[in-house]
């Protein structure tokens, strides 16, 4: 039961980390489309931070029972 509870959570984790793939794939987009630099530099950082959470995602959906660090 616990197994398959696991499991299950790592499928979650991992569908969150393709949403958060996504969203940095679309922020990149925005980033290189932009002519202004202000607005260029927040999508970056946009897409740095979906990144880092998808890896985060990603590593909880390896290692279910690992806490998070924060």
């Amino acid at each position: 039961m616990l197994q398959s509870k696991s499991r299950e959570f790592g499928r979650l984790n991992m569908a969150s980390a393709k949403f958060f793939r996504k969203q940095a794939e679309k922020c990149a987009g925005m980033a290189r489309r932009t002519h202004d630099e202000d607005s260029r530099q927040r999508c970056e950082q946009l897409e740095r931070t979906y990144c880092y959470l998808a890896e985060m995602e990603e590593r909880q959906a390896d290692d279910p029972d690992r806490r998070p660090a924060a």
